[in-house]
């Protein structure tokens, strides 16, 4: 058993106790977010840093415009 800790630009995302660690390049999903595996560094022996590279969030237009609008 591995104590893995999830780091995006050395902000911590998430921390897991898991049987198996993940790959470099492998896509990993984390709290709803889409990402790859970038780097693995190792602090213990059974501790692990994994950097993630998270997809960028795509902005949405405003729904305030159509709002306000009355239909006919």
């Amino acid at each position: 058993m591995y104590i893995v800790h999830f780091y995006e630009n050395k902000t911590i995302v998430l921390s897991q106790y898991r049987e198996t660690l993940p790959a470099i390049n492998d896509p990993i999903k984390i709290k709803g977010r889409k990402g790859t595996v970038v780097d693995i560094l190792t602090t213990a022996e059974n501790k692990f840093h994994v950097l993630v590279a998270f997809e960028k969030e795509k902005i949405r237009p405003s729904l305030s415009k159509e709002i306000g609008k009355r239909r006919r």
